[in-house]
C-alpha cells in the first residue's frame, strides 16, 4: 500500500513538472511584436543589448516598430542617429535569432 502511494506521488510530481514546462514553452513561443513594450524592452536587455544612454524614450516609442519590421524582414527605420541605427540592427539580429532565422 505504501509503495502505491509513492508511485502515485511520483506520477503527480512528473505530471506537474510537465505541465509547468509546457506552459513556459507556450509563453516563450509567442510573437515578439505582440508583447507589451515593457516585455519587449526586457527581451532586448536579456539579449545583452544595451539601450543607448539618453535614448530610453525613443526606444520605448519605436521598439514595437523595430521588432515588427525585423519579423517581417522590412528594411530598418532610417534613423539618422548612429546610436539608434546600431541599436536597431542589434535588435533585428536578436529577433531573427529568436525565430531561428538567418540574418544574412
Amino acid at each position: 500500500m505504501r509503495q502505491r502511494k509513492i508511485w502515485i506521488s511520483a506520477l503527480l510530481i512528473i505530471l506537474s513538472v510537465l505541465m509547468i514546462f509546457s506552459c513556459s514553452c507556450e509563453k516563450d513561443n509567442r510573437k515578439l511584436s505582440e508583447m507589451t513594450t515593457e516585455e519587449q524592452i526586457k527581451f532586448v536587455k536579456k539579449q545583452g543589448i544595451e539601450i543607448p544612454e539618453g535614448y530610453e524614450d525613443t526606444v520605448e516609442r519605436y521598439i514595437n516598430e523595430i521588432i515588427l519590421n525585423a519579423e517581417e524582414s522590412i528594411p530598418p527605420i532610417p534613423f539618422n542617429d548612429p546610436n539608434m541605427h546600431y541599436f536597431e540592427l542589434d535588435v533585428a539580429d536578436a529577433v531573427h535569432k529568436y525565430y531561428e532565422q538567418d540574418t544574412d
